[in-house]
């Protein structure tokens, strides 16, 4: 019993990162940073495609194409060409950035101009007057200024919310709690809100457009704040599955590519084994729990597949997609990080359609589910062989 308790973590660990060992090809293009605190100073050159995770990320040197940082402190002032993707506790962006920003965290400072849209989840967010959006801002938080000019529309949800400069569209607002235009406000569209009472006008303010207010019953205090926790943590898990998507594809592309092979070729196949497994296992791991530790373990190794699947179904669709896309463009496509930002994007949507969105967001995971096992079962064997081979030597 103490020789197979003691080869039980050995096991576990085996099942769940041996797949990735036999497979790894990272992207060259992308440079990835780890550190405590990551400090990139501003004399720093020739920087491309950075990924950026630690404590405190402060980046101050301009970086060509796209940036994906992650931390309890983040905070970028270098311009960048291409997209930010961020989430942390602390978020700045002092940085002119020449395409989308897209960002979750507590507190959020965006200070420079972007491009194309922004779209941002936060408990206190502030879009400062130097921060000229190009495109749409689609924002959500407990506390929300914006006090920069939107060049499209904006799509807000909050707590309490103030908008105190130009809106090239119209300004629609979800559950709002309370809505002020300040004196620099001036929406060109159409305004459409829905909140427990009317917006507060301040004098200088203009709706050059149709102005709708539906008029929402009063809820408790806690309700409100579940309700903007609900939201921000939707967008915050969005963001983490986007950021973990792409690094799952930077490290692990070649295994990836079997696994999304294996579920284009036998969908069906997968579906079912996925579904006995998600459904069989823990009542499987429930008896061996007599052994409490072969339990635990048999749980542990469960939950971790499942977790692992969610990435591979989140990565397949993106592949999918962009495979259907680029032929339409008669191109040929290789699995990238806009599959890693595309996935989990339409997932994410289709969990917003009930009942038939639902039902295709879980057959989608249980087919990754099923590959992932499956391509495991397919492996141990050869890893067994492998360890009895370096016995014998």
């Amino acid at each position: 019993m103490k020789k197979l308790l003691g080869i039980m973590p050995a096991v576990l660990t085996i099942l769940l990162a041996t797949f990735f060992l036999l497979f790894p090809q990272p992207v060259k293009a992308a440079d990835v940073r780890t550190g405590k605190d990551l400090i990139l100073s501003a004399n720093q050159k020739n920087l491309k495609n950075l990924y950026l995770f630690g404590s405190t990320v402060q980046l101050n040197a301009p970086v060509t194409n796209d940036v994906v940082a992650a931390g309890g402190m983040v905070d970028l002032t270098g311009d960048i060409t291409g997209d930010v993707l961020a989430a942390g506790g602390t978020i700045t962006i002092q940085s002119k950035v020449g395409n989308t920003v897209r960002v979750a965290g507590g507190n959020i400072t965006i200070e420079g101009p972007i491009t194309n849209d922004l779209v941002v989840a936060g408990g206190n967010v502030t879009v400062s007057k130097g921060a000229v959006v190009g495109g749409d801002l689609l924002i959500a938080g407990g506390q929300v200024n914006i006090e920069g000019p939107i060049q499209g529309k904006v799509l807000m949800s909050g707590g309490n919310i103030t908008l105190n400069n130009s809106v090239g569209g119209s300004v629609i607002g979800g559950d709002v709690g309370t809505l002020t235009l300040g004196p620099q406000a001036k929406i060109n569209g159409n305004l459409t809100y829905s909140s427990p009472q009317t917006a507060q006008t301040e004098p200088g303010s203009t709706v050059l457009g149709k102005t709708t207010y539906h008029h929402i019953q009063r809820q408790a205090k806690e309700q409100q704040q579940a309700t903007s926790a609900a939201v921000g943590s939707a967008l915050y898990k969005l963001v983490i599955d986007i950021i973990v998507s792409i690094l799952f594809i930077y490290f692990f592309r070649n295994g990836i590519l079997v696994i999304l092979t294996r579920m284009q070729k036998s969908p069906w196949k997968n579906l079912g084994v996925g579904f006995a497994y998600v459904i069989l296992t823990p009542l499987a791991s429930a008896i061996l729990l007599i052994m409490i530790w072969m339990g635990l373990a048999s749980f542990l190794s469960y939950a971790l597949i499942l977790i692992i699947s969610m990435f591979f179904a989140n990565v397949f669709v993106g592949w999918w997609l962009m495979n259907w896309w680029t032929k339409r463009q008669k191109q040929s496509y290789a699995l990238d990080w806009k599959a890693g930002v595309v996935g989990p994007i339409v997932l994410f949507i289709l969990l917003l359609i009930p009942v038939l969105g639902w039902l295709l967001d879980a057959i989608i995971f249980l087919i990754a589910a099923g590959a992932f096992v499956g391509e495991l079962v397919t492996i141990v064997p050869q890893l067994q062989g492998a360890v009895r081979k370096s016995r014998l030597n």
